[in-house]
Parts: C-alpha cells; structure tokens; sequence
C-alpha cells in the first residue's frame, strides 16, 4: 500500500512537469469599462443631497456589484444612517457590511458620510435596487423633548441593472492541439527534487497516517441549545447594564430587539433577523405557533422599537423597563404554550 501511494505521486508529479508548455502570448483585446450610474436626491431646499451609486449597469453573474450611499449635508444636519433589508436589494446576497467614512468637503463646506456595500448576485436578469428611505432633520428646529423634533425623509427610486450570464466567446481563436513541448535543459537536477519530494509526501503521509491509528477519539455529542434559557440570560445580562439609568434607549432598545428576533428565528425557525418590521408582523400572522394575543405583544414592541431606533422617540425609564418585562413574558409565554 506505501509503495503504490509513492510510485503514483512520484508518476503524477513527473506527469505534470513534462506536459507543461510555455504559455503564447495572448492576443490584445480591448477591455470596455463598466457604465457607472450614480443617482442624486434631494428634498425641496433642504441642505442634504443623497447620492445613490452603482458599479455598473450590467455585471456577469460571476462578478460583484458594489453600491455606494453618500449623503453630503450642512453641519446644521443631523442624519440618521442608512438602514438596508433584503427587501431592498434582492435578489443580490450581502457579502461585505460597511463601517461609516465621515469626510469634510472645504470646497462645498459639508459633511460627507460614505457607506459602500458589496453584493454578490445569484441568477441573470433585469432586477433593480428598490428605494431607501432616509431620516433626517434640523438643529434650527430641535425641540427640548426628541418626540416634538419634526423628522424628515428622503426616498430614492428604482434603480435598474443587468445580470448576464457566462458564456463562451464565439470569435476566440480555437488553436490546434499540440504536444508537448520539452524545454531544453538538464533533466537530472529536477529529477532528484521531484524524487526527494516525493519522498518527503510519503514519509509525511506514513506519520500522519501511523499518529492518527493510534490517537483515534470519539467526538462528544453536540448538545442541544435550550433557546429559551439562553434568551433569559441575555437579557439579564441587558439588565445588568443598566441603559436605562444612564438614558442609553436606543442602544437598550437595539439589543433588545436583537434578543427577539433571534429568539423567534431559532425557536420557530422564522427569517426574524433579516426581515424589516411589517415583514415580520405579517410573517407572524400567518404562523400557526403564536396566538392573537402574543401577535399583539411582537407587534407593539417591534414598533415601539424602531420608533427608538430610526425616529430618535425618547420612550423614558418606565416605558423601556415594561418594554423588556414584555419580551421576557412573551418567551416565557411560548413555553406555556408549548406544554400545552
């Protein structure tokens, strides 16, 4: 058995060094450079401008596509982020989240916030990017409670693009097929290399092969995740924290949403993490796992929740504490019904 494994890799090494070729020039071919599209949006006299780009208009389905967000505002602006759902840009597949680049334009005087996104797609065809929706709004108008703060918004249109599919290049120049070509030079050096590092692959193979007979282990058996116990313990450690004393709401309201989600999406087997708010509500009232009742808890919260997280609502001490006094209720709720 190690000396047919030896001779066959020694064979396959040898095999590949005389049938290799010096490779021919290839023939010049003019490239042609993607057409970009870069949308721009604005509201009224408003001081932002939202910049909507695209890498190309049309990408071969083995490519990627990148998207470029740029919002360009006065320092009498404040902007809330770009929030992007699958519904968005579907059926494209999110391979690279990006972080925030802040950059100051002295030529324009404005801020410039850039977020680049980068898709993968997975099957040919016309598709566009649908519309996003951004808030925004004026420190001229800032109010003493963040609910009296009017919030405007910006949404985009459509963008369209192109997925095309592989295929051969009918005029490529189909060449006849040769030889192979032996290059003129002493074989004996090579010979030996290839010879004593076929010789170091089975001597490495045979210790490999000898240390793992004789080190056979069984794995343990993965355990199973009790979800809702891990969902209860997260979120004591949420109240360990204490946001709600230091009137951190959004990022108390942020992780608790997290904590839902993930829950429904593991107990339930749901898309929770990756769908927007309606999209989840709706999901749910077509599930057979929840009642009326826990419909209108998820509802309410999840509400609630972006209200938080998109609107900047100020919700206070006592709303943000019977706001994680109601997820807790509703996972211990599931429980119940399940033993039921």
């Amino acid at each position: 058995m190690k000396y047919r494994f030896f001779c066959c890799t020694l064979g396959f090494i040898l095999l590949l060094t005389f049938s290799c070729k010096a490779p021919e020039p290839a023939e010049s071919k003019k490239a042609i450079a993607p057409q970009k599209i870069e949308k721009s949006f604005h509201l009224g006299g408003a001081p932002i401008e939202v910049v909507i780009g695209l890498s190309s208009e049309s990408i071969e389905l083995t490519d990627f596509l990148t998207v470029t967000v740029r919002i360009e505002h006065s320092e009498t602006v404040r902007v809330e982020p770009p929030y992007l759902s699958e519904s968005i840009y579907a059926p494209l597949l999110l391979v690279q989240t990006p972080s925030e680049e802040l950059t100051w334009s002295e030529k324009r005087n404005r801020i410039i916030k850039t977020w680049t996104y980068r898709f993968e797609p997975q099957r040919s065809g016309e598709f566009q990017f649908h519309p996003l929706r951004f808030f925004f709004r004026l420190e001229s108008e800032k109010q003493p409670r963040l609910e009296q703060w009017p919030v405007y918004e910006i949404k985009t249109s459509d963008i369209p693009y192109r997925v095309t599919s592989v295929g051969l290049d009918a005029q490529a120049d189909i060449r006849d097929v040769r030889g192979p070509i032996l290059p003129a030079f002493d074989y004996l050096p090579l010979i030996l290399s290839t010879l004593g590092l076929g010789l170091l692959v089975a001597a490495l193979w045979l210790g490999i092969a000898i240390r793992t007979r004789f080190r056979k282990t069984t794995p343990p058996a993965a355990q199973p995740v009790d979800y809702l116990q891990e969902s209860l313990h997260r979120l004591k450690e949420l109240e360990q924290k204490d946001y709600i004393s230091q009137q951190q709401y959004e990022r108390l309201h942020v992780e608790l949403s997290a904590i839902l989600r993930t829950f429904v999406e593991h107990r339930y087997g749901l898309r929770a993490r990756e769908q927007t708010t309606d999209e989840f509500i709706h999901g749910i009232r077509d599930a057979i796992h929840f009642n009326t009742e826990q419909q209108a808890i998820l509802q309410q919260f999840l509400e609630l929740a972006d209200l938080v997280k998109f609107a900047t609502y100020d919700p206070g001490s006592l709303a943000s504490r019977e706001a994680i006094n109601t997820v807790r209720d509703f996972i211990l709720s599931t429980r119940k019904t399940n033993e039921d």
